[in-house]
């Protein structure tokens, strides 16, 4: 998991950074923020935003709903879920 990045500028500088463990690695986790705000980017192109404010809720709380079947509902594009 090592990323390398060198940009060349105009002026023939090279500037070069490598990071070993992105965020999310076991060696810099994610904060549940990050993994909200990762989440939110990917489904807003198929969940309108009240879905998926919901859905971050419910995975926030998934040991106590009462089915899991809640959250697919949710997560399910289409008509409102009942």
């Amino acid at each position: 998991g090592e990323a390398r990045i060198t940009v060349r500028l105009r002026d023939g500088r090279s500037l070069q950074q490598a990071c070993s463990h992105a965020k999310g690695w076991p060696a810099r986790p994610a904060s549940w923020q990050d993994l909200c705000g990762k989440f939110e980017d990917c489904a807003a192109g198929v969940l309108d935003a009240g879905r998926v404010r919901e859905a971050v809720d419910m995975v926030g709380r998934l040991e106590t709903l009462g089915s899991v079947r809640e959250l697919v509902a949710v997560l399910t594009p289409g008509p409102e879920p009942r």
